[in-house]
């Protein structure tokens, strides 16, 4: 696949959040360095498109499963 050369040369963003959980977490490649920190959402749809405005990968995750109802 031939991705635009605009493409390759930004910074990777990756913003991983669980559903139905607020807080989600940002991760920043800049070179072989890496940076996180934590943010605050409404919900799902308010992630994406703070990724779609900012060009960054959205990786949603399913809430963890309720162990008190087995």
């Amino acid at each position: 696949m031939n991705l635009p050369a605009e493409f390759l040369g930004m910074p990777g963003k990756t913003l991983f959040k669980v559903a139905a959980d607020p807080w989600a977490v940002i991760v920043t490649r800049s070179g072989k360095k890496f940076r996180q920190r934590a943010l605050k959402f409404l919900d799902e749809h308010a992630a994406l498109n703070w990724c779609l405005k900012r060009r960054a990968t959205l990786v949603l995750l399913p809430p963890a499963p309720d162990c008190k109802s087995n």
